[in-house]
């Protein structure tokens, strides 16, 4: 199983607004997410894990200024990746690491179970 496996997601979960930034209003500095990945193996059984993150947005003075209320989901996505890809822990490694969350469920390495000595 690779990357390519999994159908992964973006939940944008709060966007950090800094009330007043560079003579704008409410400027977006960080983003809030969850990358949601999903394996349905041949049988039809699905297994989801996630990777929770906050990635800082820069302003960038040299484009148009976006007005809060007119973020779209695609356009806070994509500062989401771009942000994670100038960091050595990229989009790439956040999918490497759900994926090596679900394998951990297909074929766990560690169980948990009740002690015997355990009251009911």
């Amino acid at each position: 199983m690779t990357t390519n496996d999994i159908k992964y997601k973006w939940e944008l979960t709060h966007l950090h607004v800094a009330p007043s930034k560079n003579n704008q209003n409410n400027v977006v500095t960080k983003i809030a997410f969850n990358l949601h990945g999903e394996y349905t193996n041949e049988v039809g059984q699905i297994f989801s894990e996630f990777w929770t993150g906050a990635t800082l947005i820069e302003f960038d003075e040299n484009s148009t200024f976006t007005n809060v209320d007119q973020i779209t989901y695609e356009m806070a996505v994509k500062w989401v990746e771009d942000s994670e890809n100038k960091k050595q822990r990229n989009v790439n490694w956040i999918k490497n690491k759900v994926l090596s969350r679900i394998q951990e469920k297909i074929n766990p390495t560690v169980v948990l179970i009740t002690p015997p000595f355990a009251q009911n």
